[in-house]
């Protein structure tokens, strides 16, 4: 869970840098944004995939700026979290 919450964070920090600009305007998009991307981080977190799947489907529909760089930063800041926080479950052998 503790890892959730500091992936979390990270993608929330990325998502609502975009509240901040001003010249865009859509605070209420970029708070939805933060919830699906959140909701996929869970996922993947849970079950090894799935915040592409869950997540960049719908920020689409919200915005197309949201698909393609912010969801493979938040991918990749859950991945290296991941990893992280279950380095002593991964079996370097078995690869």
């Amino acid at each position: 869970m503790e890892l959730l919450t500091s992936a979390a964070v990270s993608t929330l920090q990325l998502l609502l840098s975009d509240i901040a600009d001003s010249s865009r305007g859509h605070s209420m998009e970029t708070l939805i944004a933060c919830a699906v991307v959140m909701l996929g981080a869970f996922v993947q977190t849970a079950l090894g995939f799935g915040l592409a799947v869950v997540a960049a489907p719908i920020l689409y529909f919200i915005d197309p700026f949201y698909v393609p760089a912010p969801i493979t930063t938040c991918a990749l800041v859950l991945s290296v979290f991941n990893v992280l926080s279950m380095r002593q479950q991964v079996s370097f052998r078995g690869l």
